[in-house]
């Protein structure tokens, strides 16, 4: 019934908006375990100390983040600057390598790219990073392997002109360009890694395991 003066569309309830999910964790499918395919990738580790830096950058640091956060975070600038949290995009012949190497059966992988959901997540903790490859599913994170050497974003190319990828200050920050340190204050360039320490890193055999 419509009362005088009120127009029907006045009547109609709005829906409401559903509440965003916290995030939730799997790790079914999750490799912890290291791999090389020959001058492709390697998530193997230096040594023992870099590997537990990496599993306290990721149980001390990326986890306690994740975990306060609901699947807005894909749309949140901010802390996506903060976890570097984005698509892995571009690299899908090499993840598709990666994944066979792991074990996952054929069908899976062909789901696994047909929604274009696979992100790749960096945390700095204790001036350690780590990176870790992960399926988006709604809220759920279903993580899958650790990126430990930064081979799939490796730009061999730019680190043979300049002579380094990382280094242990920042020449975009000290130049005032660096909108990472503008935005969030802070600075993803943790370390220095040169020409022979990317060659070095495809023959790193310290695992998990």
């Amino acid at each position: 019934m419509v009362r005088k003066g009120e127009s029907k569309s006045s009547n109609v309830k709005k829906p409401v908006s559903a509440e965003p999910q916290k995030l939730t964790f799997s790790f079914t499918k999750f490799h912890p375990e290291s791999i090389c395919i020959e001058k492709e990738f390697n998530n193997y580790f230096c040594n023992e100390g870099t590997c537990h830096e990496t599993l306290l950058a990721f149980i001390c640091g990326l986890l306690p983040l994740l975990s306060n956060e609901t699947e807005d975070i894909y749309g949140n600038y901010s802390l996506k600057k903060e976890l570097r949290i984005h698509p892995v995009q571009g690299k899908q012949k090499l993840l598709e390598r990666i994944l066979e190497k792991y074990g996952f059966p054929e069908s899976e992988i062909d789901e696994t790219f047909e929604d274009n959901n696979l992100y790749q997540a960096e945390v700095i903790y204790a001036e350690k990073a780590c990176r870790v490859i992960f399926q988006r599913i709604d809220n759920i994170i279903s993580f899958l392997f650790f990126d430990s050497n930064h081979h799939i974003y490796i730009d061999k190319a730019l680190t043979r002109k300049s002579g380094s990828m990382f280094y242990k200050y920042c020449p975009r920050n000290i130049a005032g360009l660096c909108q990472n340190v503008k935005y969030s204050n802070i600075c993803f360039i943790s370390e220095y890694l040169d020409v022979e320490r990317i060659k070095a890193s495809f023959g790193y055999d310290f695992s998990i395991e």
